[in-house]
């Protein structure tokens, strides 16, 4: 699958779940979300298929480890905006395309 487009979604909350939602019902990527651990936000993201990532969003190893390396997008949706420019900042670092 390495291949295949990653698109990351950075949140927690019903917005990342409904555009990863909206983003598994398309073809031609992969799509997975990155928040911290969550058990519920776990099954909403298994009934639609959607790769959970369990990792804290804004730490570089995690970022790393979670593919921003090689992703063609990322949308950070936290409705923390101070979350959602740690992410964007330092995927940018990483990932510079």
């Amino acid at each position: 699958m390495a291949d295949v487009p990653l698109i990351l979604v950075v949140g927690g909350d019903a917005l990342a779940v409904r555009v990863c939602e909206e983003l598994c019902s398309t073809q031609g990527h992969r799509v997975a979300l990155v928040w911290p651990h969550d058990h519920e936000l776990a099954k909403q993201l298994e009934r639609i298929t959607c790769e959970y990532l369990p990792f804290a969003p804004n730490d570089y190893e995690a970022l790393r480890s979670v593919g921003v390396p090689d992703a063609t997008s990322l949308m950070a949706l936290a409705e923390d905006d101070r979350v959602n420019l740690q992410v964007a900042l330092k995927a940018r670092d990483i990932n510079p395309k």
